[in-house]
């Protein structure tokens, strides 16, 4: 994951995908763990990480509810979100079904 920490680099990201959490979020921990699982298989993009304290325009913009979360862009714009960080198995569905549904 590449983190990033000045929200106007969010906002040059046509399409790909992009975490957010807080620090002190427990579940954002676990949803990383995952997300860096994910990353380590064939065929993720790399995802894009940013505390949401610092994000607030974004949050505003792409109606960012809560964390973890992350969100799937296409031609610049919010295609799908994921707030329930189930699995690894879970996770990776996502992520290969916005993919196929950009193709």
């Amino acid at each position: 994951m590449i983190d990033i920490q000045r929200e106007d680099e969010l906002f040059k990201i046509s399409s790909g995908f992009v975490y957010f959490y807080t620090p002190m979020c427990g579940t954002c921990k676990l949803a990383n763990e995952f997300l860096r699982i994910t990353e380590h298989l064939d065929q993720t993009p790399q995802i894009i990480k940013m505390d949401l304290n610092f994000a607030n325009q974004a949050a505003m913009d792409w109606q960012i509810q809560s964390v973890p979360c992350l969100v799937s862009l296409y031609e610049g714009e919010v295609q799908d979100k994921l707030y329930a960080f189930k699995s690894v198995p879970d996770v990776t569905a996502f992520i290969n079904r916005m993919q196929e549904d950009q193709s």
